[in-house]
């Protein structure tokens, strides 16, 4: 048996947008918009919705050969292009070895997490836009994370005397490509200071992939004067 589901809106450049169990489940993402779970990441227009939600359409094509194998194209209609590798689901068989292909298990153990390899930091002037009305502030710039699909998100944190001071979670643009390699090769946060701002910082990240495997943290330090 194969389910589609498609009320959840989220991306099918996910890989987990497919599940086999005792079954087949394939997400079917939106033609409208896209949404994903409240993971409370930065720049949001709600819980599950992001400000480019609207920029997003996709949908899967199904094709059957004559042997009763299953092949599904992930299709990006807003970008007007096919998502990632097909799809490939076996003709069934009494053992159940079509449903290994997909499992979440099989492909969680053969996952490898991100590596990241560049974060630098330097002390924002008052007069930086990023800054609006408050003293100074601290820019964060960091390379895209590598992986063996691609990087989920980004954690980066900001303390200060072994205090954690700020967190942000940076959800990647992984939904608005059709291939991980279109995706940005380098992202910059900004982190606003409104008080008690001279000392030593220590900026941390962490990248993490869609079966939540986290990269090795790396960390700088930048001083405020």
């Amino acid at each position: 048996m194969v389910a589609f589901g498609g009320h959840l809106h989220f991306p099918l450049n996910d890989p987990r947008s497919i599940w086999q169990g005792a079954f087949t489940a394939l997400g079917c993402a939106s033609v409208r918009y896209m949404a994903l779970e409240a993971g409370g990441y930065e720049d949001m227009s709600g819980q599950t919705t992001m400000k480019d939600k609207d920029e997003f359409s996709q949908g899967n094509l199904v094709q059957f050969d004559k042997k009763g194998n299953m092949r599904i194209q992930r299709m990006d209609f807003y970008n007007k292009a096919v998502i990632g590798e097909p799809l490939i689901i076996s003709k069934p068989s009494k053992n159940g070895k079509h449903l290994d292909e997909y499992s979440f298990g099989r492909r969680a153990a053969a996952n490898t997490p991100p590596v990241l390899s560049k974060l630098n930091a330097t002390v924002l002037l008052p007069s930086d836009p990023w800054v609006k009305a408050t003293p100074q502030g601290i820019l964060v710039n960091f390379d895209a994370g590598e992986d063996d699909e691609f990087v989920h998100h980004y954690v980066v944190t900001l303390s200060k005397d072994g205090n954690q001071l700020s967190s942000k979670k940076i959800l990647a643009d992984f939904y608005k490509h059709p291939l991980p390699s279109e995706m940005k090769d380098s992202w910059t946060v900004p982190f606003v200071l409104e008080e008690d701002i001279q000392g030593t910082y220590t900026v941390s990240l962490t990248a993490f992939d869609s079966w939540d495997a986290a990269s090795e943290t790396l960390t700088t330090e930048v001083t405020v004067n």
